[in-house]
């Protein structure tokens, strides 16, 4: 229905509107009230389970974020030891007394210098939009034929960091080669400090 909805509404671009008259005489197919029924059953059960999926997305989403909070502030240690890890106040909060507290650029560098799209047509483009909040695997892409300015170059094993933004928390770590939106920051881990081992969540 909505595009015969669309279709006889008016007024400007940002506010057209369907006049009740019109949504009034608007044709519909009336199937017997039994077959109405049984299409409302089908449809009420697929919204169950989409919101029950939902609903186990969202608690593996706290899960993770409540693990990750206990894993960088005791270490892995089971919930029932936490007595047992000695402990540092630091600047950033308490840690476990045998960490280190460094600057990120002791452990990670920037990798620079750009390349034309014209020069690598085949290779994958990652923008802003591709990289999901809060998730570290980039799912989807593009393609260097799809943009015209020069781009960033990544590797397997650098960090994408999207630097607009920043509280729509947008990094990934990149499992193959290739090229990047400049709002993007390319970090390089030093491999002797940094493990890259990661099973997402």
């Amino acid at each position: 229905m909505w595009e015969p909805l669309r279709n006889v509404a008016v007024g400007t671009t940002n506010r057209r509107r369907v006049q009740p008259k019109q949504l009034l005489s608007l044709p519909i197919p009336l199937p017997p009230l039994a077959e109405q029924r049984a299409i409302a059953h089908v449809l009420r059960t697929v919204q169950r389970a989409k919101e029950a999926t939902e609903g186990v997305l969202v608690a593996l989403r706290e899960l993770k974020k409540s693990l990750m909070r206990h894993l960088f502030t005791y270490g892995p240690v089971p919930l029932d030891q936490t007595d047992r890890v000695p402990m540092q106040e630091t600047e950033i909060g308490p840690l476990p007394a045998h960490w280190r507290v460094v600057r990120l650029e002791e452990v990670v560098g920037l990798r620079k210098g750009t390349v034309s799209p014209l020069e690598v047509p085949q290779a994958r483009y990652v923008g802003l939009e591709h990289i999901d909040s809060g998730e570290i695997t980039i799912r989807r892409f593009g393609y260097a034929t799809d943009v015209k300015s020069a781009k960033a170059v990544f590797h397997p094993g650098d960090i994408l960091y999207g630097k607009l933004r920043p509280y729509l928390e947008k990094a990934a770590l990149a499992q193959w080669t290739g090229v990047c939106s400049t709002d993007i920051l390319v970090l390089i881990p030093e491999q002797k400090q940094l493990t890259l081992r990661f099973a997402p969540i």
